[in-house]
C-alpha cells in the first residue's frame, strides 16, 4: 500500500528544508549539552561520596552542586529558546527589549529576594557557619538547625524556631569553630586566707583536668587567673581552659563543683553581698538599728 504525502505538506517540507534540518541540529545540539551537564552533576555527586565529608560540608557543598547544575541546564534552555525563535525568523531585537524592560521591573521588585540569594550563596561559599553550628545572629541565639540560599533556619535555647532572612544578616557570632573556652569567676571575701584560695582552686583545677569525663576534651590545661578583677563585695578569681566544641559546659561545670568542694573543706565562703535596710521603728524589732540582709551572689 503506498502511502500518498499531500501535495501541501510535501510543498512545506521542500521549501522550509534548511530551516527543519537546522532546527534538528540545534534540538541534538541542545540535548548533547543537557547530557553534559547531567554527567557533570553525577561526576560531581560521586567525587563528593567517594570523599566521605563531614555532614554539614557536605550540606554547604551539595548546595554550591545544586546551584551550579541548575544555572548551566537555564544557560543550554534560554539560548535554545532563543536561537530557535531566531531560526523561525522571529525579531529578537524588540524581544530582547521587552525582556530587558520586564527584567528590571522584576528585579526592582524582587531586589530583596536577590539579596538574600546572593548573601546566601556568600555564606555557602565562604563557609561562615554550618549546619549544627551555635551562632548568634542579631538578637537570635541557637543552633543552626538548615541553610538555604535564601534563609537561615536557628533553633534557640526555648526550642522556637526562627527563620531569617540571609539578606538580613550582617554580623554572626559562630561559637562552634575549632575551640572554645570554659570559664568560671568567683568571688572571694577580701578577709579572706590568699594563700589557702590559691591551693584550693589549685587542686580543683589539677581535678577538674584529670575528670574521667571530660579529661580527653581539653584543648589547653585549665588554669588559674588571681585576681582578675574585683566589685564591692570581694576579689575575682577566674578559672579557665580551652576545650572541643561542645564541651565548655561540662568544664565549667566541673571547675565550679571542685572549686567550691575545695573551699568548703578548707572553710571558706564565697562573697556574697550584703544591704542594710532601715525599716520605720513599729515595723523593726531592734529599734532604730538597720536590719542586714544578705542577698544570694552570683559566683560565675
Amino acid at each position: 500500500m503506498d502511502i500518498q504525502i499531500p501535495v501541501e505538506l510535501l510543498n512545506f517540507l521542500i521549501n522550509n528544508l534548511n530551516i527543519i534540518i537546522n532546527l534538528a541540529v540545534l534540538a541534538l545540539i541542545a540535548w548533547i549539552f543537557l547530557r553534559l551537564v547531567a554527567l557533570l552533576s553525577n561526576r560531581i555527586k560521586k567525587n563528593i561520596i567517594a570523599k566521605e565529608i563531614e555532614p554539614e560540608r557536605l550540606t554547604r557543598v551539595l548546595t554550591l552542586e545544586n546551584v551550579l547544575i541548575t544555572s548551566l541546564r537555564g544557560l543550554v534552555l534560554v539560548t535554545f529558546v532563543l536561537s530557535v525563535l531566531g531560526i523561525l525568523g522571529f525579531n529578537l531585537a524588540p524581544l530582547l527589549a521587552s525582556a530587558g524592560i520586564a527584567g528590571l521591573a522584576v528585579s526592582l521588585g524582587a531586589q530583596t529576594l536577590i539579596k538574600d540569594f546572593i548573601s546566601g550563596f556568600l555564606i555557602i561559599f565562604e563557609n561562615q557557619f554550618g549546619v549544627g553550628d551555635f551562632v548568634q545572629i542579631g538578637d537570635v541565639k541557637g543552633t543552626v538547625e538548615r541553610i538555604t540560599l535564601r534563609t537561615v533556619v536557628v533553633r534557640d535555647y526555648s526550642g522556637s524556631l526562627n527563620i531569617i532572612p540571609n539578606g538580613e544578616i550582617r554580623v554572626v557570632t559562630n561559637s562552634s569553630r575549632d575551640w572554645a573556652r570554659a570559664r568560671v569567676d568567683l568571688n572571694i571575701p577580701f578577709d579572706a586566707d590568699v594563700g589557702i584560695i590559691l591551693q584550693a582552686l589549685e587542686s580543683a583545677v589539677r581535678e577538674t583536668e584529670q575528670e574521667e569525663s571530660i579529661r580527653e576534651k581539653w584543648i589547653e590545661s585549665p588554669t588559674l587567673i588571681a585576681y582578675s578583677g574585683a566589685n564591692d563585695w570581694g576579689v575575682q578569681i577566674r578559672l579557665t581552659g580551652r576545650v572541643q566544641i561542645g564541651h565548655e559546659l561540662t568544664g565549667e561545670r566541673l571547675l565550679r563543683q571542685y572549686a567550691l568542694e575545695n573551699l568548703r573543706k578548707r572553710g571558706i565562703s564565697l562573697a556574697i553581698p550584703a544591704q542594710e535596710i532601715h525599716l520605720p521603728q513599729e515595723f523593726s524589732q531592734n529599734g532604730d538599728q538597720p536590719i542586714a540582709m544578705e542577698q544570694p551572689g552570683i559566683s560565675s
